[in-house]
């Protein structure tokens, strides 16, 4: 079986200033996957379903 829980949000400011929005995602593979077990979606368009399955 396999899980993705939205445990979060971030805004981050990139390297041309502009901020870009992110889901934080938490993985149900195990802590050895991604950033232990975490990973992150920008907000919007092909964001993984995120915004209309949650």
């Amino acid at each position: 079986d396999h899980a993705i829980n939205v445990v979060g949000w971030s805004v981050d400011t990139l390297d041309d200033g502009t901020e870009a929005q992110h889901w934080i995602l938490r993985n149900s593979w195990s802590t050895l996957w991604g950033d232990s077990g975490y990973f992150r979606v920008r907000m919007g368009e092909r964001d993984c379903g995120v915004t209309t399955s949650a």
